[in-house]
């Protein structure tokens, strides 16, 4: 299941949609041209994914702790 599959049933569906455009950005910028991702959007994806890191590991620690433990 996809992250966008997931979001789907409304967790995190504004984030999915994001990925999925930067998803479809790199696909075109990889096959079609170079040059059409910035800095400023990788840099922008990076904060993002940072984020998201932190509110997916807060949903699990809430729901499944015994998952995160070493």
């Amino acid at each position: 299941m996809t992250l966008k599959q997931w979001a789907d049933n409304g967790w995190l569906k504004p984030d999915a949609d994001y990925l999925d455009a930067c998803r479809t950005k790199r696909n075109t910028v990889e096959y079609d041209y170079a040059g059409g991702a910035t800095d400023i959007d990788a840099s922008e994806l990076i904060e993002f994914a940072k984020t998201l890191e932190t509110h997916v590991l807060n949903w699990v620690k809430s729901r499944y702790p015994d998952l995160l433990k070493n």
